[in-house]
């Protein structure tokens, strides 16, 4: 066990502690798990089959989740942040905007657009699920 300052109002707090005494602000572990963004990346379907497709998500211009399609992207950031999410085929390359909320968790959707483009959006969800 050691102490930690309080993020909030500097006070001492140990580094078990899921509160600060003094203000009530999360500390430690907690602290982490309120500015954690959490994105299920569904497999992605296409006009054949499902196909994993690469993905990456950027913040301010910098890269902050790389992988596939069907895992959990997780990152965290402080404040209400717009993202760009890029999804890459073998020849064709989306990307949407939106704005993400620490702590909170969403669901990446696909819907299918005009000439079977698909686009993509998210939405909060209360959970994570496994599929």
């Amino acid at each position: 066990m050691s102490l930690i300052n309080c993020v909030e109002c500097g006070a001492k707090v140990s580094d078990l502690a899921k509160s600060c005494p003094k203000c009530g602000a999360p500390v430690g572990e907690e602290l982490k798990n309120i500015s954690r963004v959490q994105i299920k990346i569904p497999v992605v379907r296409s006009v054949f089959l499902g196909t994993a497709v690469d993905i990456q998500i950027y913040a301010n211009g910098n890269l902050i989740w790389s992988g596939r399609s069907g895992n959990i992207a997780e990152f965290e950031i402080k404040q209400p942040t717009e993202i760009i999410i890029q999804t890459k085929k073998k020849i064709n390359m989306r990307e949407f905007s939106t704005v993400v909320v620490p702590g909170k968790k969403y669901r990446m959707v696909q819907d299918e657009g005009l000439h079977m483009y698909e686009t993509y959006r998210l939405t909060v969800v209360d959970f994570i699920d496994s599929e």
